[in-house]
Parts: C-alpha cells; sequence; structure tokens
C-alpha cells in the first residue's frame, strides 16, 4: 500500500510535470489500482522513472512498468543470474533457493509465468534481452490484471469479464 502522502506529493509533481490537473478522482482511481501492485519505495521508484521518461502523462500500466523494471534490474536479474551456481554443492542449492523464496510472492509468480526460474535463467546467459522482456512481460500482465480487479472488483481484470483472476 502506498502512503498517502508520499502519493499525493508525486501526484502533485507529475501534474506540474505534464502540465495536466488530473482531479481528484483521477488521482483516487489510480492509487487504488496501484496500491493493489505498489508500496510506498516501488511507487517513488516509478514515478522518478515516467517522471523522466514519459512524454505523456502516465497511465497506471506506465507505473507498474517501471516499477518491474527497477526491481529487475535490483534484484531478480542477480537472483536469476546464480541459478547455475546451485548444481556447484548442496550448500549453493540451498542457499539460491532461500534467496529465490525471499522474493515476494508476486515475483515468483512472475517468473513461474515467464517459463521457470531455470528456463528464464538459461535464456537470460543466451538472449539476457530476450529474458528481460519475457520476465517483464509477465510481471506487467499480471500486475495490471491485479490492479484492475482492486480498482473494479475480482473478475473485471483488463480484458473485463474474461479475465479469471489469479
Amino acid at each position: 500500500m502506498i502512503d498517502a502522502d508520499v502519493f499525493i506529493a508525486a501526484w502533485g509533481t507529475l501534474e506540474r510535470r505534464f502540465h495536466r490537473d488530473m482531479g481528484d478522482d483521477v488521482a483516487v482511481e489510480y492509487k487504488t489500482a496501484l496500491d493493489a501492485v505498489l508500496g510506498t519505495e516501488q511507487f517513488v521508484r516509478a514515478a522518478r522513472v515516467v517522471f523522466f521518461e514519459r512524454e505523456f502523462f502516465p497511465r497506471p500500466a506506465d507505473f507498474l512498468e517501471a516499477a518491474v523494471r527497477v526491481e529487475w534490474e535490483r534484484s531478480i536479474r542477480g537472483v536469476l543470474l546464480r541459478v547455475p551456481q546451485m548444481y556447484a554443492s548442496v550448500e549453493d542449492a540451498m542457499a539460491w533457493q532461500r534467496e529465490y523464496q525471499a522474493l515476494p510472492d508476486f515475483i515468483r509468480g512472475c517468473i513461474a509465468q515467464a517459463g521457470g526460474a531455470k528456463a528464464l535463467a538459461v535464456t537470460l546467459n543466451v538472449e539476457p534481452m530476450k529474458a528481460e522482456q519475457l520476465f517483464l512481460s509477465a510481471a506487467t500482465r499480471k500486475a495490471t490484471t491485479l490492479a484492475a480487479e482492486r480498482a473494479l472488483g475480482p473478475g473485471n481484470g483488463p480484458l473485463g469479464l474474461l479475465t479469471t483472476g489469479e
């Protein structure tokens, strides 16, 4: 959940940056959607990314994509690069497993959706950009679904009633 004061401050900064007055009702909808998948720190990092990278006022999905990209660089990529080390010894395997289990459930679910840790690690070593894109696509889909369901209710994700919920 995003701290309300932090959200309000960042929202005001983004409104000034993009020369838009989005209104309180829009701000509430954004916060409701983003609260489903982002904590305060993740939101702040994502807001910084969209502040510098976006040409137009960001959609909720832009915040989610930015947050996922930041997490990929901060921790997930490193965990996946260490997958081959888990075969070196039982101790290494146990250490890697603890590190992997320390990742949030959401992130582990995204890794699974992108093909699993081992497959994603192999892809990362051969085609790093493809591995990143696979993970980002899975994570953005999952985050968008969670955010939409939080805002609209279960079963009403980005595909409307076709979304089954995860």
